[in-house]
């Protein structure tokens, strides 16, 4: 299909590809790869075992940084706690699945203001995309804490003390680059993918925007806020797509956790929950108050 799709439209091809390695190097790449390098660096020098609190609270800076920075932030770093022992498969998967949200940055400027146009729904966003996740994972982690199913933090040996040198500095900046490369890749085949489906004559824009939507959330929200939809049908529509992450997002994920011991299926089964949940509090939300949805 796709050496067809270069063969036939090698024109539009092109500009998708050359559309995704741009979305990646102006918004991806500067967004994520300071923080990546920094992340590598507090991992890899031992600062995480030599703070009391973090060393028995691993899963607090996976949070912190997740929500704060957004996909694939917080998956990776789950990955990387679990590959160096601080934390359970388990633990890493309930991590991985509610921090691996979009910034708040991004559904802000991107979605809320720039393609929908609802500012007065920004905290109705926040409540739904952010709140119900934080709730989730913090009543699942306490759940898994009760059953003794984490790995016991006291084992940690305390590092003698802090450790950076140059050798550290290097191997996170290369380990950094990698996992943006990877999500580069995907992006490019997401965004040629996307086109393709683009050209073809899809009999409704309800489908078209699904099927876009489903397989990348920036191309399916930007359809989105082109369509006639009313802001009920919108608002619903882009929690869906937000919350699902899209089959780009899961790739990426997987990407990002392959060399860890975590399962994609059960990080796939936590965020359909997270999923489920959200979109019930978008429907009780437009049928409770749908006066907040029209101003």
């Amino acid at each position: 299909m796709f050496i067809l799709y270069f063969l036939i439209h090698p024109v539009m091809a092109f500009e998708a590809s050359k559309n995704g390695l741009l979305l990646w190097f102006d918004q991806i790449l500067p967004t994520l790869l300071p923080f990546a390098v920094i992340s590598a660096v507090i991992l890899s020098s031992s600062l995480l075992t030599e703070s009391r609190f973090f060393r028995k609270n691993s899963g607090i800076f996976v949070i912190f940084c997740g929500f704060l920075f957004g996909f694939p932030i917080g998956s990776k770093l789950s990955s990387d706690l679990c590959q160096a022992g601080k934390l359970s498969q388990k633990e890493g998967e309930l991590l991985a699945a509610f921090t691996n949200n979009f910034s708040p940055f991004f559904v802000t400027s991107y979605v809320i203001h720039n393609q929908l146009q609802m500012p007065h729904l920004t905290w109705f966003f926040y409540g739904i995309l952010y709140g119900i996740p934080l709730v989730f994972g913090c009543i699942g982690l306490i759940r898994l804490h009760k059953k003794e199913i984490l790995t016991s933090h006291n084992d940690i040996k305390k590092a003698s003390r802090f450790q950076l040198n140059i050798q550290i500095i290097d191997a996170s900046i290369i380990s950094s680059f990698e996992t943006l490369i990877k999500l580069c890749g995907y992006i490019i085949f997401f965004s040629i993918l996307v086109q393709m489906i683009r050209t073809l004559p899809l009999p409704s824009v309800y489908l078209e925007t699904g099927i876009l939507g489903v397989l990348e959330v920036t191309n399916g929200i930007q359809v989105l806020g082109q369509t006639s939809f009313t802001t009920s049908q919108k608002f619903i529509l882009a929690i869906f797509f937000l919350g699902f992450g899209g089959l780009s997002g899961i790739m990426q994920t997987n990407s990002v956790i392959s060399n860890s011991n975590m399962s994609i299926k059960n990080y796939i089964k936590i965020k359909l929950i997270l999923l489920a949940l959200q979109m019930t509090g978008a429907l009780l939300l437009v049928i409770l108050c749908p006066q907040f949805l029209c101003q």
